[in-house]
């Protein structure tokens, strides 16, 4: 009898591990379980803010724990949509389109005239897997929030001729999503930052900075560098950033005020050299009228000892004149 009772206790320990097994499996794959609420979860998009995942832990003992306040720990994880967001930078001197479906004009601009109009023109866009979206959704957040940004610093010497616009346009997955709308940026001085809040998957957006030269700033072609950045995790960020240059020319105009001494011919009013026909010193010169983009020009120098004179950085001429 002993025998027999010792060997039913004996067999109490592996019929007890396996109820429980078969009940921890049934618990966590039956419908509505645990693991199927996290497959459901790892399948669907995570909400702007991203979703939270806890992995938790818990330690039990047959004996007596004195310290049963940390059995149990849990490590939360934030997971957030994929998005590869991208920018590209063109510059031209006819006006764009503000509308990002409408086509660029045909010809880059490659060389602007100092105070010469022209446009830079930033174009983005989400080429997924997911939304580029604010994590902040009160609000216009989602509208004009800082779920997708665009920033670009400028150069020196240039100056922001009109308000700095965008627009964006996508498809609307069917939620809280905003993917089409129009705004403005911000500049602090020449840096430039533009709020977009969402940009669904394939949806794209246009910048357009109105700009023009008012310094020369030398011969070398000027870089301008703009990025793009998104809240969520960007998979591809070798693409976020993208530069183009331009050429910047310049004008001069330049005389001689002398005595005209030799009129025979066709030598009036044309400098026939020092020697026959000495340059006039300290007469004072105005150039008055305005350049071929409209500005009013009205500048003055003084002729050097042999009567010379110029005027430099000047944009090309429209009507006006030099006068004494």
């Amino acid at each position: 009898m002993a025998a027999y009772i010792l060997k039913r206790l004996l067999l109490m320990v592996p019929t007890l591990l396996g109820v429980l097994l078969i009940t921890f499996v049934v618990t966590q794959f039956v419908p509505g379980g645990p693991v199927e609420q996290y497959l459901a979860e790892a399948r669907s998009a995570p909400g702007g803010g991203g979703d939270t995942v806890r992995n938790q832990v818990q330690a039990t003992l047959a004996e007596t724990d004195t310290n049963p306040t940390n059995n149990a720990a849990d490590e939360p994880t934030t997971i957030r949509a994929r998005a590869d967001v991208r920018v590209a930078k063109h510059v031209f001197t006819d006006a764009p389109n503000l509308d990002p479906d409408v086509a660029l004009p045909a010809a880059p601009a490659t060389t602007v005239a100092l105070r010469q109009p022209f446009y830079w023109v930033l174009e983005g866009a989400n080429d997924g897997p997911g939304a580029s979206l604010s994590r902040d959704r009160s609000g216009t957040s989602p509208q004009n929030g800082t779920g997708t940004v665009i920033t670009d610093t400028l150069p020196n010497g240039l100056e922001i001729t009109g308000p700095v616009q965008w627009q964006k346009k996508g498809p609307s997955p069917g939620g809280d999503e905003q993917p089409n709308g129009t705004g403005a940026c911000t500049a602090a001085g020449l840096a430039l930052t533009c709020n977009l809040g969402d940009v669904t998957v394939t949806g794209k957006v246009r910048v357009i900075i109105p700009v023009r030269w008012t310094s020369y700033p030398g011969a070398a072609a000027q870089v301008n560098t703009t990025r793009i950045a998104t809240e969520q995790v960007d998979p591809n960020p070798g693409n976020n950033i993208d530069d183009e240059d331009i050429l910047v020319t310049r004008s001069s105009l330049a005389g001689v005020v002398f005595q005209d001494r030799d009129r025979a011919g066709a030598n009036g009013g044309t400098h026939q050299g020092v020697a026959g026909e000495p340059g006039i010193g300290g007469v004072s010169i105005r150039l008055t009228g305005t350049d071929a983009y409209g500005n009013a020009v009205n500048l003055t120098t003084t002729t050097a000892a042999d009567g010379s004179y110029s005027f430099g950085d000047l944009s090309p001429a429209g009507a006006g004149g030099v006068r004494r």
